[in-house]
């Protein structure tokens, strides 16, 4: 939670969208999916009440480069073949997870 210490996440999501290694992605599906893509908002306790971080997150992920970037990354071979071996979380398969986010950044 590097906005509570004062640093800036600019960087850090500019970093994100651009680093073209296939765990960069997964971890992109995983996190979007599970924190933001249900209500298009980011999702979680310690940010709640930081509406600056906020909007910044939900700008950054609305963004049609950033969406358009990661909709490219997720039909990559390198980032499908990770995929495969990702371990699902509870009764949601991540290939479910991924055409989920899919379906989100290209909709």
């Amino acid at each position: 939670m590097f906005h509570i210490g004062g640093v800036s996440i600019a960087p850090l999501l500019r970093r994100w969208e651009n680093c073209d290694h296939a765990c960069a992605t997964v971890q992109f599906v995983d996190a979007t999916y599970w924190h933001f893509w249900s209500e298009e908002r980011y999702v979680n306790a310690f940010a709640n009440d930081r509406s600056e971080f906020l909007r910044q997150v939900r700008d950054w992920l609305l963004d049609p480069a950033c969406r358009a970037r990661f909709a490219q990354r997720l039909t990559d071979a390198d980032f499908l073949a990770m995929a495969e071996g990702v371990r699902d979380k509870g009764c949601m398969p991540f290939s479910l997870v991924t055409e989920a986010v899919f379906d989100h950044l290209t909709r």
